[in-house]
């Protein structure tokens, strides 16, 4: 048999996946690992997702627990199913309902890569330096001089998210929101709906990803953006400044937290001063720095 170069097979990922629908992930590793060979789910999570090609080694475990051959990557796409489906036993009536499936999830929408390349190492280290709760201002409504406060908690990892919960203070009644954030090349999205009946919103958050990639996160700036309201849109977009609560507050009576008055040295975090001078803006955040916050502290 011809050893194939991995690089040359066309639709390797739209075959992976396929064969992931026809088989169970779990029981393709059991059948490699009772073999002798080396494979994890982790590492055909990272196949479907397109983040790495397989050393043909391990393409030959994978096929020997398919029932197929490497060279059988080379087929058509069409003509990949039928032989992987053929090798298993799967009717041809089967088939047409996998390969329905199949083409539906491939069609069914946006795939968003950035989710797909988040690797599960990656969104572990990201949860590390973010865990634990953060105490956010922003203005509302325009910038009209009101500072909103919310309390945001980053709990836990389900790849490729963190998953979060929010706190917010309207009218003096505490507000939940749960959601979740995931990381792109250069920002972290964080993507928040209210729980509950009463008060049906979406918030979103567009954060700097914080550029000390081996501490723990001590701030998070940004831009929120809110829904509209009982069919009324309204401009909600504001800049926003989080910072880390230490465990001991953490664990106070969020109403009180809530309740604080956003620091002077940080309004000029929140506000967005338009001059009409050229390279201005009508909202933005920059990433900040160690040297720029504390200078902000010390009121220079």
């Amino acid at each position: 048999m011809p050893r194939y170069g991995i690089t040359d097979i066309e639709n390797f990922v739209e075959k992976i996946r396929f064969s992931l629908l026809l088989l169970s992930p779990r029981v393709l590793v059991e059948r490699v690992l009772d073999a002798g060979g080396q494979l994890t789910i982790t590492t055909l999570n990272a196949w479907r997702a397109g983040q790495n090609l397989p050393s043909y080694s391990k393409l030959r475990q994978f096929c020997r627990a398919a029932n197929i051959e490497p060279v059988d990557f080379h087929l058509d796409l069409d003509a990949f199913m039928r032989r992987i489906c053929s090798a298993n036993g799967i009717s041809e009536e089967d088939r047409k309902v996998y390969a329905a499936k199949f083409h539906s999830q491939q069609n069914s929408g946006l795939r968003f890569r950035a989710i797909e390349t988040v690797t599960s190492s990656g969104i572990a280290r990201l949860f590390e330096r973010l865990k634990g709760t953060f105490l956010g201002y922003n203005l509302v409504l325009n910038n009209l001089g009101f500072v909103h406060t919310s309390l945001v908690r980053f709990e836990k990892v389900e790849h490729p998210f963190i998953v979060a919960r929010c706190l917010s203070l309207q009218d003096d009644v505490c507000r939940e929101y749960a959601g979740q954030l995931f990381p792109t090349r250069n920002n972290l999205m964080l993507i928040l709906e209210a729980q509950g009946d009463v008060h049906e919103d979406f918030v979103s958050m567009l954060l700097c990803k914080p550029m000390d990639t081996g501490k723990d996160v001590a701030w998070l700036n940004g831009i929120v953006l809110a829904s509209a309201e009982d069919q009324i849109i309204y401009p909600a977009a504001a800049r926003i400044y989080m910072e880390k609560l230490s465990e001991e507050d953490a664990a106070l009576d969020p109403s009180e937290i809530l309740r604080r008055p956003a620091p002077e040295w940080c309004m000029d975090f929140l506000s967005n001063k338009i001059s009409g001078c050229d390279g201005d803006t009508v909202l933005e955040s920059r990433l900040l720095t160690r040297s720029s916050v504390a200078r902000a502290r010390a009121g220079k």
